[in-house]
């Protein structure tokens, strides 16, 4: 589970071993059959999202194509190379994009979006910290999470500790502008 992962063939079957694992993978399928061909090896985690809007000039009709894109770290052991991609399939199955172009884009509602709305940080994390305590049950020398640990309730996910967390900018609190901490009364 330490040593560095060395490809999809080597995750997606553990991911699928267990229910929540399954579940994501399935949801990732279901958006898009070809939906592995867009996971690729890099330097960091993310998944990048495309917003492309481009205008018919036979019709005047607008089209919005939005694309997403996996990129997993190469630098990760096997098990959090596992937990990161679910972590990241949510993004690329659930995340809704906001139209950048659309009269009324805020900085709260991209912020509360990205951390709260469907896709985001919060449901990521959570399906990150069902997988890899769904594996930990399966396979018993799976190491715990560090991450979830402290997220980890009788009934679950505590979901309202992660999302104070998410809003917690520690140190940079002070640093913060003005405006930033008036938009986000959450921010602590």
């Amino acid at each position: 589970w330490r040593s560095p992962w060395k490809g999809l063939p080597e995750i997606v079957p553990l991911l699928r071993s267990v229910p929540e694992g399954k579940k994501v993978l399935e949801a990732a399928r279901a958006k898009d059959p070809a939906f592995l061909s867009h996971i690729k090896m890099g330097e960091a985690s993310f998944t990048e999202s495309t917003f492309a809007r481009t205008y018919s000039l036979l019709d005047g009709k607008e089209q919005i194509d939005l694309r997403h894109e996996v990129t997993l770290s190469k630098k990760l052991s096997l098990s959090d190379a596992l937990v990161d991609l679910a972590h990241e399939l949510v993004h690329f199955t659930e995340k809704d994009m906001l139209d950048p172009y659309k009269p009324g884009f805020s900085l709260k509602e991209f912020v509360s979006r990205g951390i709260e709305g469907p896709g985001g940080e919060l449901e990521a994390l959570e399906q990150e910290c069902l997988v890899a305590w769904q594996m930990k049950q399966v396979y018993k020398t799976f190491p715990q999470h560090r991450l979830c640990s402290g997220y980890r309730t009788r009934g679950g996910f505590d979901r309202e500790k992660a999302r104070l967390d998410y809003y917690a900018l520690g140190s940079w609190f002070l640093k913060a502008p003005s405006k930033l901490l008036a938009t986000m009364p959450e921010t602590s």
